[in-house]
């Protein structure tokens, strides 16, 4: 019987939650059931590992019997660790013999100290490149002839305090745009920066002297991940603004509220790391965008306003990913 079917390795935290602030500690225990009557094993350990991981556009070229060549692109995926901390669980004593373990439950203590300054968890969509991931890694060390076992379980980390933004953020934040028919879209944001649970609170001001007919005023916030290599952006919220339908007035002021989430959202950062010399930079950052819908071509605004995410309160509800969070600590060694 194969390794898979007769022996199963979990990992437990001592907390539910897998939300997790710089400078604290991750323990728990490893659990191996094993039923096998000799499962011999090189090493165990456990690693806790933070990932830096973006994608690229490549090419290949193939060429046929026939001599002809065809040319296709692929996306290649690339992780980056730069954060790795391993802990030998079982090891044999002299490095080379191999430990034989029988029947049964085998389990070990682990605790990890997270450094202080770690870059935050890219949420929500934590495994959509690019990103920065967190977490724990068992493995079973086999013989050359037998599968390694491996199972990786995720962490969230996000900062223990505030991110050092500039001292502008809790200032007002002007903007203004302009079509070919002379319709000015201004206005101003309260505040350029927010936390989770907040409203993003703004006004605007329609100078509309052509009475074009406005079908809409589309407002959505927006994060954005940007790499030399790879960018991607995330709709976190989206809403027609009200009030502003099939509008041809000549002119409009209100005030507006969007409400954002209290979920998680990672902070407005910036990172920067190095593999073999080579630097990789991070920057995950928020927009507001407006988007002036008319009637007419090429008639419509889009504006772009930056907004600063800041560090709130956590709500600290365990999140799904690809790997199912294990059970608790205290359901493990309560049975």
């Amino acid at each position: 019987m194969g390794t898979s079917a007769s022996s199963s390795v979990q990992i437990y935290y001592n907390r539910s939650s897998n939300f997790y602030s710089g400078g604290e500690r991750v323990d728990g225990i490893v659990s191996l059931t094993n039923t096998q009557d000799n499962l011999k094993v090189c090493d165990i350990f456990i690693e806790l590992i933070g990932e830096l991981g973006y994608t690229t556009q490549e090419t290949r070229s193939t060429t046929d019997s026939n001599g002809n060549s065809t040319t296709e692109s692929y996306t290649e995926y690339h992780r980056i660790p730069f954060w790795t901390d391993r802990r030998s669980l079982a090891q044999s004593k002299d490095g080379a013999s191999k430990t034989v373990l029988g029947p049964g439950i085998y389990t070990w203590p682990f605790q990890f100290s997270l450094a202080q300054d770690l870059p935050p968890s890219t949420m929500p969509n934590p495994d959509r490149y690019p990103h920065i991931k967190y977490y724990t890694r068992v493995v079973v060390d086999r013989p050359w002839y037998k599968p390694t076992m491996r199972k990786n379980y995720p962490l969230i980390v996000f900062p223990r305090t505030t991110i050092n933004y500039m001292n502008e953020s809790q200032q007002p934040i002007y903007f203004g745009d302009q079509n070919r028919k002379k319709l000015r879209l201004q206005g101003h944001l309260s505040t350029s920066s927010i936390v989770p649970g907040q409203s993003l609170c703004f006004q605007l001001t329609l100078d509309n002297p052509e009475r074009t007919v406005i079908k809409k005023i589309r407002a959505s916030l927006v994060q954005c991940r940007n790499m030399t290599q790879d960018r991607r952006e995330d709709i976190i919220l989206r809403t027609d603004l009200p009030g502003v339908v099939e509008f041809s007035g000549s002119s409009l002021q209100r005030n507006f509220e969007l409400p954002v989430s209290s979920d998680y959202l990672t902070p407005t950062h910036s990172f920067t790391t190095s593999q073999r010399n080579r630097p990789y930079n991070f920057d995950l950052f928020y927009e507001l965008r407006l988007e002036v819908r008319t009637h007419g071509v090429f008639t419509k605004i889009e504006t772009k306003i930056p907004v600063i995410v800041r560090v709130g309160p956590m709500n600290v509800d365990p999140i799904a990913s690809d790997n199912d969070l294990p059970p608790s600590y205290t359901s493990v060694v309560g049975n």
